[in-house]
């Protein structure tokens, strides 16, 4: 990791590895998400409540972006590592 995602407008790079099935409910975050998938297949979504059917696939090499407060949600397909920074 690099900065601290905690401190508004600091700039900040890290990776979180994820588990095959794992489920991140849905969140926001104080400032906009850039996530690159790095490994694995990753399923992103936006809204407050969990939908399976809305999450749409990321591929390895592929990259999306979650504006700040923006509500979303996730599904690890495989074993996954995504890069985040903002």
């Amino acid at each position: 990791m690099s900065g601290d995602p905690d401190k508004p407008g600091v700039p900040f790079v890290l990776r979180i590895h994820m588990d095959a099935g794992l489920i991140t409910l849905p969140h926001t975050h104080p400032e906009d998400d850039n996530i690159t998938v790095v490994q694995g297949s990753w399923w992103l979504a936006t809204g407050s409540r969990f939908n399976r059917s809305a999450l749409e696939p990321m591929e390895r090499g592929t990259y999306g972006l979650v504006p700040k407060k923006m509500a979303h949600f996730a599904w690890s397909k495989a074993e996954t590592v995504i890069q985040v920074h903002g």
